[in-house]
């Protein structure tokens, strides 16, 4: 029995060393593969760590290296089978016999050999996918080409392509180099790729936007100024779209509007989704019933209350914090991850607490679990677990983007998580609860709706234009030579 502890853990450990060496070569490799430089796209000219700050490339990076890491782990878990299933091959006995006269301990070790020397072109190309859906997603790319190309847009209004070059060199030992595919580019294109060349040397450390501000604020000071009076309640930064979120000022009409046209959601929501009943029903999922529309009213409360609530709280919290620019974003994001948590929590305990009572009175359609009186795991699991959803939506708004909130981006990847969120959270809590209903369906529903509802109007009524009425960018053809 001992020998036989003993080989596990001899086992685990090796697992675990190969886990840190295939996570650490991925974390190692993101954002490093070679891309075809296209003239259009000023950003295919520079890597994700040149455009990427590090604190948004190591979360990215995470997320890119778990799918492989996971699959190794699970072959490596079983490596004995995986070693039965290679074929046999005549011409290299030696290799045959020593592969399988490896002791089992070890088997990991010779999978993760075998993984470069035999599978290395094909696990670098499935890497690859991955991190190509991971940067599409995150939408590096297309906020890179943005931004430079609207600040470039904006600086050739207020000066010449060759006047800015000249502000931009002053004070260096040499020229700026420009890549030869854009010699015969519009002056825009060549001014993004000299801005983005500039900045790519900070952007590690303040971010993208912040160096770009940066390098304006430095070098073209005197160009940037404007003589008219937007300027005190439209800067620059803003009117390009390189300031932080900066939510309007407290409105009260506008209050009153985002009130109401959430609540037509929610009422719409409510008077609609019972007329599907039938249709689920006869698939075996429970769906709210219009004669049961009370229940249907506490769902929307409860989840308004404990996830929509917290998450706007959260948002404008993180706004706030990182505006302030006292703290670093791992700060700020674990201040608001608490608060928001402990909201959620508190909101969460007394919907489940009533549940807890129905079981425990008998008068609830849940059937009591195993379990007798309060403070069932079921219920105990569900609060936590629908708490952290909220905090999801923080952490989301801090990877994606931490100097753009409420981007179009943002608002996709944040309905997206807390609907899976409050989907798998529910079926894990009917598991739990020995309930079949089947109900998590309506509940990713519900959180679709209710999230994407309220990021929209959030972004309507309390984001900031990001240039005057009275004025727009000018088209950039009028300004290149």
């Amino acid at each position: 029995m001992s020998n036989q502890l003993l080989q596990e853990t001899i086992t685990w450990i090796v697992i675990i060393i190969c886990l840190v060496i295939v996570f650490f070569l991925q974390y190692r490799t993101f954002g490093t593969s070679g891309k075809t430089r296209t003239p259009n796209d000023i950003a295919s000219f520079f890597s994700i760590n040149e455009i990427v700050d590090k604190w948004q490339r190591a979360v990215f990076a995470t997320v890119t290296s778990i799918p492989l890491t996971f699959v190794f782990l699970i072959v490596a878990y079983r490596a004995e089978v995986f070693i039965e299933a290679l074929p046999t091959d005549a011409s290299t006995p030696f290799v045959q016999t020593l592969i399988r006269n490896i002791p089992e301990p070890l088997l990991p070790i010779v999978i993760l050999i075998m993984l470069f020397l035999i599978f290395g072109a094909q696990t670098k190309f499935l890497y690859q996918k991955i991190e190509k859906g991971i940067v599409h997603l995150a939408a590096f790319v297309q906020k890179t080409n943005s931004l430079s190309r609207n600040l470039s847009r904006y600086l050739l209004t207020m000066a010449s392509y060759e006047r800015i070059v000249e502000e931009l060199e002053r004070n260096r030992p040499n020229k700026l180099p420009m890549a030869e595919e854009l010699e015969e580019a519009k002056n825009e294109l060549k001014l993004s790729f000299l801005l983005l060349h500039m900045a790519k040397y900070d952007v590690r450390e303040i971010g993208l936007r912040a160096a770009l501000r940066q390098i304006v604020e430095l070098k073209l000071e005197e160009i940037i100024k404007l003589n008219d009076d937007t300027e005190k309640d439209y800067p620059w930064e803003e009117r390009v779209g390189l300031l932080t979120f900066r939510g309007r000022k407290l409105n009260w009409f506008h209050l009153f509007a985002s009130a109401m046209m959430f609540l037509i959601v929610c009422g719409l929501y409510i008077g609609i989704v019972p007329s599907g009943w039938a249709f689920f029903e006869a698939r075996d999922i429970v769906w709210p019933e219009y004669q049961y529309i009370g229940s249907l009213v506490h769902g929307v409360v409860q989840m308004v209350l404990a996830t929509i609530l917290p998450m706007i709280i959260g948002i404008f919290l993180f706004v706030w914090r990182t505006e302030r620019r006292r703290e670093t974003v791992v700060q700020t994001v674990s201040i608001v991850l608490v608060i928001v948590f402990l909201t959620s929590l508190v909101i969460n305990a007394p919907f489940a607490f009533q549940q807890r009572l129905e079981i425990f009175l008998g008068i609830g359609e849940l059937q009591p679990t195993n379990e007798s009186g309060f403070g069932g795991r079921a219920e105990l699991f569900y609060v936590f677990v629908h708490s952290l959803i909220p905090c999801a939506v923080v952490l989301v708004l801090a990877i994606v983007d931490p100097e753009e909130t409420l981007s179009f981006w943002d608002i996709v990847i944040t309905v997206v998580v807390i609907a899976l969120g409050h989907g798998l959270a529910y079926a894990a809590f009917e598991r739990l609860a020995d309930i079949q209903w089947n109900f998590y369906w309506h509940q990713a529903l519900l959180s679709i709706v209710l999230s994407t509802s309220v990021l929209v109007i959030l972004r309507i009524f309390w984001r900031a234009p990001l240039q005057p009425r009275s004025s727009s960018l000018p088209n950039s053809n009028s300004t290149d030579g």
